[in-house]
């Protein structure tokens, strides 16, 4: 049997912190609408890693530690997706290098899709605020599956959908729930991590880390 690497067929992006600044501004929608609940998400000790989860599940593990009588979780949690598309439209810009990553794949003929734990009208707005419907197709949303990131459910669905098998296709992403799911889904994974975790040494697990987008070159995509 060869142990010929796999042609990458299909490049396969999250979105929150990869294509987009965005993990701050779902932080602060977080920390407003909590601190309603009299709860500060500055100084209570996180319940959960929440980078590349679903909102839902964020805060079922905030609800889970710090009980509440006045609102439903579903409440809670479409307040923070309202606000967050709010932000969104107002300071959200694009990462460094994500327009550059995305013509180069299509230079190499390889098909693009979004593996996103953010609910589906987050990511329409998105695709639409910064003009990405033409380069993605197949979308994913891991709110509306069974299990979210970091289990391999959207990465296997997206695979299955672009009708390729995992070991032809690439994964970006940002966060270390999103590197679990893409490499438990057998994906070449790339990082692109935060300055403040750059260094943490659970990112090894991928196959390539960068500081930016605009580091994707062409031996990447091989």
């Amino acid at each position: 049997m060869s142990n010929a690497p796999h042609p990458i067929k299909t490049v396969i992006f999250d979105m929150d912190g990869t294509l987009i600044d965005s993990e701050r501004l779902w932080k602060a929608s977080l920390h407003e609408t909590l601190l309603e609940l009299d709860i500060d998400t500055a100084t209570a000790p996180i319940p959960i890693d929440p980078v590349g989860l679903r909102v839902d599940e964020i805060i079922a593990a905030y609800y889970h530690t710090y009980p509440w009588k006045k609102k439903t979780l579903a409440d809670i949690t479409q307040t923070i997706v309202e606000l967050t598309i709010a932000k969104i439209q107002q300071y959200a810009t694009l990462m460094p290098g994500v327009i550059e990553a995305l013509e180069l794949c299509k230079r190499h003929n390889c098909q693009l899709g979004l593996a996103s734990s953010s609910p589906v009208n987050v990511i329409q707005h998105v695709i639409q605020q910064f003009a990405l419907k033409d380069y993605f197709t197949v979308i994913e949303s891991g709110d509306q599956l069974v299990y979210a990131k970091p289990h391999p459910e959207i990465y296997l669905l997206a695979a299955k959908r672009f009708k390729v098998a995992p070991s032809t296709c690439l994964a970006v992403e940002d966060s270390l729930n999103g590197m679990i799911a893409a490499k438990a889904a057998r994906f070449k994974t790339i990082v692109v991590p935060e300055k403040q975790t750059f260094d943490d040494p659970r990112w090894s697990v991928a196959d390539v880390k960068l500081a930016s987008l605009a580091e994707l070159s062409d031996e990447h995509l091989v």
